[in-house]
């Protein structure tokens, strides 16, 4: 969404409000905002779109919009928190262990990023817990390891190079 706003040189209205004569900023066109606010609003879901757009003058507006989309969906409410939470929850293993190690790792990222705080013992267990029964000896080499147990990071680094040896294979 962003890089559409960018390419179309859109994304400067949604992220700081025009005040018209301020000199620091040039005011949207009407045809400016609407197409930002087109782009914004193509990408979400229609329940989503129900949920921040509570007017009709928000689709008017690129900069309200946004900052309606950030304070749902980039803040650190207790919204946002659940459902990056619920994403990583429902996280499975898929027989792509270079996908699973992805998506975990982009899962813990957005944790961090939103103030999500648990002991890295707890995604530990959490994350080997994800993994099924074939990879038995590779969760009990990395539980009886001292530099693995109950880091995530490390957990994820030994799981990639053990991808990288069945590539190798």
């Amino acid at each position: 969404m962003i890089i559409c706003l960018n390419k179309r040189r859109l994304y400067k209205y949604c992220v700081k409000e025009c005040i018209p004569g301020d000199g620091e900023t040039q005011t949207p066109t009407v045809e400016a905002n609407v197409e930002a606010c087109g782009i914004i609003t193509n990408f979400m879901y229609s329940r989503t779109f129900a949920a921040i757009v509570t007017s009709e003058e928000i689709t008017q507006n690129s900069y309200q919009l946004w900052k309606k989309v950030n304070e749902r969906f980039a803040s650190s409410s207790f919204n946002s928190k659940e459902r990056i939470w619920s994403k990583f929850q429902k996280l499975t293993y898929e027989d792509n262990l270079k996908e699973f190690i992805a998506n975990t790792r982009k899962c813990l990222s957005n944790m961090a990023s939103v103030g999500i705080s648990v002991e890295d013992e707890i995604f530990a267990f959490l994350i080997l817990t994800k993994l099924p029964d074939e990879f038995h000896s590779l969760i009990e080499k990395v539980t009886l390891n001292a530099e693995t147990q109950g880091n995530p990071n490390e957990i994820l680094n030994v799981l990639h190079k053990a991808e990288l040896k069945e590539e190798a294979l």
